[in-house]
């Protein structure tokens, strides 16, 4: 009878703790500091959630030691040193590391998930996902892509493997066709913070906050994606592998990168990550506007006629935005051009208008980097005087009309625009999470896809 219950306990053992999940946390991209940063709360959940679900857990961080117990006291207290395993991310290679704890995760075929809580990379040619800033160094960063992630999915294809990349652009790893389950909270050229919360005119993102509580009543992880992106209240642009989803996502929610970025920072990075003229960026935002139109008009039938003449509404509302905004931003620039040939002309030394406000938004807009901020130069009081006087002479040479004009331009970029920009994105974002919601109850399903069939125990 003893033998018999040992053999039954041994039995019990290997099939139970076979298919627990082991999590691994890519905490990079923030400074060696015992001050919270911007992903530490998104830690601290999944740690949590870890705890609950009794999870092995696994942190890659780019902290001293010291300072991530400092920053994450708190939770650890609750989840104890003995179920977490910390690796410093200084000097470590991620494929090196994966492959060998896959090695040994494959002998016990256990679930693998790998959170990603970094600042990402544009994808670059030739790579099949993107990279993401494991660890800084001095003033840079050490960029890693995530490819490695994909190969190792492939070559450990009795391990179940999901993927969950928090950062920006991390849209750019989405596959559809991997053997892993792969989620993600932004496109492949948005930043992964870029929802409009009206109440705090701030951008932020509850996407990545919401997963690991969603994953407490959920089945599996396509059921925990989707209820919290219909939770979402401030991002509408986290995308999933499942093939199911790929016209929704492709015709309908990556054509809405152009309309969500939106607030004083969010201007700066408009134009920047489309490397884009502002004329051909609006070329781009018109084809998508109507790309999303004609999506909308092909599944009418599947989507309430007030929820989809509001986001209609809310899209040509923002279109117009953008046209403004691309047209006073034009204007400046070649007002700027017109400055400087005036500056050229009257061979004023163009150093001394660096940071005066005539030329912060306006000369500095014809530069090839218009965003960063310039720091106005110490000048000696022959130099002051002279600036002032050039100053003057620009502005009669100009006319007040003129002054007048760019001083209107220059509002709008700074002031008006933000407010109608973030009304316009709040209004896309909600209707357009409705429409999501409805069309995603309506799409005729496959075979089982990756995140469906990574249940969670």
């Amino acid at each position: 009878m003893k033998r018999l219950l040992a053999v039954f306990i041994n039995v019990f053992l290997i099939t139970h703790f076979a298919q627990a999940t082991e999590l691994f946390l890519i905490h990079g991209g923030t400074p060696d500091s015992p001050k919270s940063q911007m992903f530490d709360h998104d830690i601290s959940e999944w740690i949590k959630l870890a705890q609950s679900k009794k999870w092995k857990l696994n942190i890659l961080h780019n902290l001293t030691k010291n300072h991530f117990y400092l920053r994450f006291q708190n939770t650890l207290n609750e989840y104890g040193d003995d179920h977490i395993s910390l690796t410093s991310l200084q000097g470590l290679e991620l494929q090196e590391y994966f492959s060998t704890k896959l090695n040994n995760i494959a002998k016990t075929s256990k679930k693998v998930l790998i959170i990603v809580l970094a600042h990402g990379v544009l994808k670059t040619k030739g790579q099949q996902m993107h990279s993401i800033q494991t660890y800084p160094l001095g003033t840079s960063y050490n960029i890693q892509s995530l490819d490695p992630l994909l190969n190792l999915a492939q070559k450990f294809n009795s391990l179940q493997i999901a993927l969950i990349d928090n950062s920006c652009y991390s849209g750019a790893s989405i596959v559809y066709d991997a053997p892993l389950c792969i989620m993600t909270t932004s496109t492949k050229e948005t930043v992964g913070f870029s929802g409009y919360d009206l109440s705090t005119k701030y951008v932020r993102s509850s996407f990545s906050h919401l997963i690991p509580l969603k994953i407490f009543s959920s089945s599996n992880l396509s059921d925990a994606y989707l209820k919290a992106r219909r939770d979402n209240k401030f991002i509408l642009l986290p995308l999933i592998n499942n093939a199911d989803y790929y016209e929704l996502q492709n015709d309908f929610i990556i054509p809405l990168e152009d309309f969500v970025l939106f607030n004083s920072k969010m201007h700066q990075l408009l134009f920047e990550a489309s490397s884009k003229s502002p004329k051909d960026f609006m070329q781009k935002a018109f084809t998508n506007a109507d790309k999303v139109r004609i999506f909308i008009q092909k599944n009418s039938s599947k989507i309430p006629p007030k929820t989809a003449q509001r986001f209609l509404n809310s899209l040509h509302l923002s279109l117009n935005y953008l046209k403004r905004y691309s047209d006073e931003l034009i204007y400046l620039q070649n007002t700027s051009v017109q400055i400087l040939k005036i500056i050229h002309q009257l061979k004023i030394p163009s150093h001394l208008f660096i940071g005066d406000d005539i030329d912060q938004f306006v000369i500095d807009l014809s530069l090839s980097e218009p965003w960063l901020p310039i720091k106005q130069p110490q000048l000696k009081s022959s130099e002051m005087q002279l600036k002032l006087s050039s100053l003057k002479t620009i502005q009669d040479l100009l006319g007040e009309d003129e002054i007048e004009k760019i001083q209107k331009s220059i509002r709008y970029i700074k002031h008006t625009s933000l407010e109608e920009s973030g009304v316009n994105a709040n209004d896309i974002a909600q209707s357009s999470l409705e429409i999501y919601h409805y069309m995603s109850q309506k799409i005729s399903k496959g075979a089982p896809q990756p995140c469906d069939l990574f249940t969670l125990d």
